[in-house]
């Protein structure tokens, strides 16, 4: 699923906020597992925060099912459990929680 129009915002300020002033490569997603299963919203993000589809899709899943319990809990399993630092998980919650796929509590 794709990202709706409301999360389009969301989603761009992650894109902004995540390439900083940096030159670094681009990540080149079309090649890798789960690639096809992303939005093309979802892929400027993956991206944008570096990480690869499989990854994204493995974030998505756990915020999804974890949805409606804490956020601090369900920010310091999701660290520990899938190794992605604070700063992007917490991008990513806040872009699933404004497209609806996440409920906040």
């Amino acid at each position: 699923g794709g990202l709706g129009v409301g999360p389009a915002a969301a989603a761009a300020t992650v894109v902004s906020s995540a390439r900083g002033g940096s030159a670094r490569p681009v990540l080149e997603l079309d090649h890798l597992p789960g690639a096809s299963l992303l939005a093309p919203r979802e892929k400027e993000v993956c991206t944008a925060l570096r990480i690869v589809p499989a990854q994204y899709l493995a974030i998505k899943d756990y915020f999804v099912r974890s949805s409606g319990k804490p956020f601090e809990a369900v920010l310091d399993g999701a660290e520990k459990t899938l190794k992605v630092s604070t700063a992007k998980l917490s991008m990513l919650y806040s872009l699933m929680a404004s497209a609806g796929w996440v409920a906040t509590s």
